[in-house]
């Protein structure tokens, strides 16, 4: 005997209710997008928070161990930059720079300018000209009149790969760190001889 067209619409129905395997595959191809989602999610926000903590402590170790100096020369604070990169790997390097700025009052104004200037890109090792103004210091009270400041800034950008392609994000960083020099009033960049002489201060 045949079956009603309806009849055997509500018994294939039934047998679809009845089929808990064919449910739950059906139930993982819901959630399943989303628990991709939050997992990248979590992914991103811990790789974010493990290269924020060590940018930080790249720009605070910069500002502290320059601050320690009376005079330094070029090839210290290139190593110096070496140091700090350790802080800061095994991430990629490519995009990770630093920038050493020591700080004066202009003695006319009082206003902050440029004694002399470093970064770890060699095409650019002098970011900032002697006598420059600098715009960079959230209080220009931190530069009192004879003392002088130094002024580490380190920036990354961040690619975390397949989360970050998810998310299609490139996480920027940019941490600056101001430190009063520690043994002197102000610090001197200078030519270190072979004999470990300081000449040609700036």
């Amino acid at each position: 005997m045949l079956k009603s067209p309806k009849k055997m619409l509500f018994q294939k129905s039934c047998n679809f209710a009845n089929n808990k395997s064919g449910l739950a595959a059906i139930e993982f191809a819901l959630i399943l997008p989303i628990m991709l989602g939050m997992f990248f999610i979590a992914l991103e926000a811990n790789i974010y928070y493990s290269v924020n903590q060590r940018v930080d402590r790249a720009a605070a170790m910069l500002g502290d161990l320059s601050s320690l100096a009376i005079q330094i020369s070029p090839q210290e604070i290139n190593s110096l930059f070496i140091g700090v990169t350790e802080v800061i790997e095994p991430i990629d390097l490519m995009t990770l720079d630093m920038v050493l700025v020591h700080v004066i009052p202009d003695p006319n104004t009082g206003a902050p300018i440029v004694k002399w200037s470093r970064s770890n890109d060699p095409q650019n090792e002098t970011p900032f000209l002697p006598g420059d103004p600098f715009l960079k210091l959230n209080d220009n009270a931190v530069l009192r009149e004879n003392f002088s400041i130094i002024y580490g800034l380190v920036t990354y950008s961040h690619d975390s790969g397949l989360a970050g392609q998810a998310l299609g994000e490139v996480f920027h960083y940019e941490v600056d760190e101001v430190r009063t020099p520690r043994r002197s009033n102000r610090i001197d960049l200078c030519t270190l001889t072979p004999n470990g002489q300081y000449t040609d201060c700036i």
